[in-house]
């Protein structure tokens, strides 16, 4: 029998590891693997015969960078909910208190680092997706 914690944190991560993956499925325009290198990512490996890093930038650090922003935004929507109802605040009213898309992407921005080599408008493209899914995610579990 597992603990109801482990049961919420179990659900979370399904939540986030969900987003990531329709994410990387969404951005195949920048790397046709990302759906697998994201797999890997996600596994906590890299994918097999495949090098472990290239220079500047780790084509497996994308499958990377797009887990941690799933991960990031989903807390962001996760921690709203959680201080909504422990906060009293109507729970009918939880679509209107999610923090706006633009809010969590500005959010993940400042706080999730740019991996070395990465340009901006390949964060900014990964971070748009990300938090697009993260809010449907966030609607359809409210």
């Amino acid at each position: 029998m597992t603990s109801p914690p482990e049961d919420r944190t179990s659900i979370v991560d399904q939540s986030a590891t969900e987003i990531a993956r329709r994410s990387a499925m969404r951005l195949t325009e920048l790397d046709p693997a990302l759906p697998a290198r994201t797999e890997s990512a996600l596994a906590g490996g890299t994918t097999s015969g495949e090098p472990t890093s290239y220079e500047p930038f780790s084509l497996l650090a994308l499958g990377g960078f797009v887990v941690t922003v799933a991960k990031f935004a989903w807390d962001v929507y996760k921690d709203v909910k959680k201080g909504e109802t422990t906060g009293g605040a109507a729970s009918a009213k939880s679509a209107a208190a999610l923090p706006s898309s633009d809010a969590v992407a500005r959010r993940i921005r400042v706080d999730v680092e740019l991996p070395s080599g990465m340009s901006p408008e390949t964060r900014d493209r990964i971070v748009t997706v990300v938090v697009e899914e993260a809010l449907r995610a966030a609607t359809t579990r409210t």
